[in-house]
């Protein structure tokens, strides 16, 4: 009887992890989804717990395993992603030493001003490092770690990503990957091509020794070990591969082989990616990433990022969702999402000229900036609920659009957009999107994302595709192409620039509240 072959993707996100079983040819068979908390010490603190991840996750791939128990089939290989970066601290043990400081932590400010003041600006630092610092990275919050909670940082043995921790508790060993290292640490020297010696020197931090060996995303790096099998359902010694950020298995997922694709990945956050045939250069606001596979068509690719797009919808939600749970209910409404889309449908674009700029958690590209907020500016005595709601869905929007132009002004070529991620899931949020972007979007709604870039790098890793770009345009799946409006086009066209201009002028204001604020938790 024919063994069917499979393989396991896995990416644990933000706010959930959702673990998916695949064909080789890219066909999901058993899906599953768990959920962990984020906990918000204070308003510039965003943290999560290891165990949580770990109980979640195991919990979906039983699950996943269990549903094909009936198939002769045997899962080829494991791929985890994740949410980038975090700081998680694991003693000798292995066991972590406080809850992990993940990317939308922004409590370590100062540590970034430090250590780029001491390598002498910010210019001087991306082109040793490779990247426009922020206390989004790793070492910012790794400074902050050693200087707040020395006694935890003296019994430190290693620091791991999430798909690190979640590779450990399924192999065993310790893992970090290439691409990570190199874009998610800031600690990383891209000259010398290792842990940045004079970092290490000025820090006390001995990276050499903290950080986990480094490997290409599709290396093996160990098997299931006995204990992870009785925990999981999987077959002891399976193949785990190294894994990387979530963003970097969606590129494979929306299938970027040939010059000018491009995608726009939208759930907690944005990401924005261009193809490029060379580097950012000095001084850009975009990164570099660096082809890791066998895709030559696309040397590099550019990436933007924002911090708050889906985040930004959810904050509505939760902050009137009793309410809206009482609508949602009366109208007989299954997704509160949905009953957002909905009200926003009935306003018109531009929200009765309301501007919401989406920086909850200050921003990333092309800001740079942890001390930038999250604003609405426009509220009239006629502004109503759907207007609130559709400004919303076009501040992210807008904020795409900006990602999508550093990355062209850096030399990325964008002639397709590929869109995926929960915000694809909207139809209203994509018509906003592709009449902003002025451009078609390819949408991709099924089961994949991630964990099916996963699957690809998994079966990368044990020589199952012969023709990896052949297997990744295999793997696409477009569902619908949703083509811009004239009439919005030209109204957003107008709103535009003024939503870059404002973004930049309010830099130094919300800097002074920042500051007021922290004068005020004194009196």
């Amino acid at each position: 009887m024919h063994m069917e072959k499979l393989l396991l993707g896995v990416d644990v996100g933000t706010t959930n992890v959702k673990s998916v079983l695949f064909s080789i040819d890219g066909s999901p068979l058993a899906y599953s989804e768990g959920c962990y908390e984020t906990y918000h010490p204070s308003s510039n603190c965003a943290e999560q717990e290891a165990e949580e991840w770990w109980n979640a996750t195991a919990d979906t791939i039983k699950e996943v395993v269990s549903k094909v128990k009936h198939l002769n089939s045997e899962i080829m290989a494991i791929c985890v992603s994740s949410q980038s970066p975090t700081m998680l601290p694991i003693d000798s043990n292995g066991m972590p030493l406080r809850r992990g400081l993940i990317w939308a932590d922004r409590r370590s400010v100062k540590e970034t001003q430090w250590i780029v003041d001491y390598f002498g600006g910010p210019e001087k630092y991306q082109s040793r490092f490779g990247c426009a610092p922020d206390s989004f990275y790793l070492l910012p919050k790794l400074i902050w770690y050693k200087n707040n909670e020395p006694d935890l940082f003296h019994k430190t043995k290693t620091i791991l990503l999430t798909n690190g921790y979640i590779n450990y508790k399924l192999t065993g060993v310790v893992a970090i990957d290439k691409i990570q290292a190199i874009s998610a640490t800031m600690a990383y020297n891209i000259n010398s091509n290792d842990w940045d010696n004079e970092v290490e020197r000025v820090t006390g931090i001995p990276l050499h020794d903290i950080m986990p060996p480094i490997y290409q995303q599709h290396e093996v790096i160990g098997g299931v070990s006995a204990l992870a099998a009785e925990r999981t359902g999987l077959k002891k010694d399976t193949p785990v591969v190294c894994g990387t950020a979530d963003g970097i298995a969606n590129i494979l997922e929306v299938g970027i082989t040939k010059m000018g694709d491009a995608a726009d990945i939208t759930g907690t956050s944005t990401m924005f990616f261009a193809s490029a045939d060379q580097p950012a250069p000095p001084k850009s606001t975009v990164i570099t990433l660096q082809q890791n596979f066998d895709i030559p068509d696309v040397p590099y690719m550019l990436l933007g990022a924002s911090s708050a797009s889906g985040a930004s919808l959810k904050w509505y939600r939760n902050a009137f969702h009793h309410y809206l749970e009482k609508e949602r209910h009366a109208r007989g409404i299954k997704n509160v999402y949905k009953l957002l889309d909905d009200k926003a449908e009935t306003s018109c674009p531009g929200s009765q000229g309301l501007l919401y700029f989406p920086y909850l958690s200050g921003e990333r590209c092309p800001h740079w900036n942890s001390y930038l907020r999250g604003m609405f500016v426009g509220l009239t005595p006629t502004t109503k609920e759907e207007d609130i709601i559709r400004s919303i869905l076009e501040g992210v929007a807008f904020s795409t659009r900006n990602l999508m132009d550093e990355t062209i002004k850096n030399g990325g070529v964008v002639k397709r957009i590929r869109a995926t991620g929960g915000a694809a899931n909207s139809n209203i949020w994509l018509q906003i999107k592709a009449s902003v972007l002025k451009m078609p979007l390819e949408v991709s709604t099924g089961i994949g994302g991630a964990p099916l870039g996963d699957a690809l790098i998994a079966g990368y890793g044990v020589g199952l595709f012969k023709d990896f770009v052949q297997a990744v345009n295999n793997f696409q799946k477009i569902d619908a192409i949703v083509e811009p409006i004239e009439r919005w086009m030209k109204i957003y066209d107008e709103i535009y620039p003024i939503f870059t201009q404002m973004s930049k002028q309010m830099h130094s204001e919300l800097y002074d509240l920042s500051q007021a604020l922290e004068r005020i938790k004194q009196f």
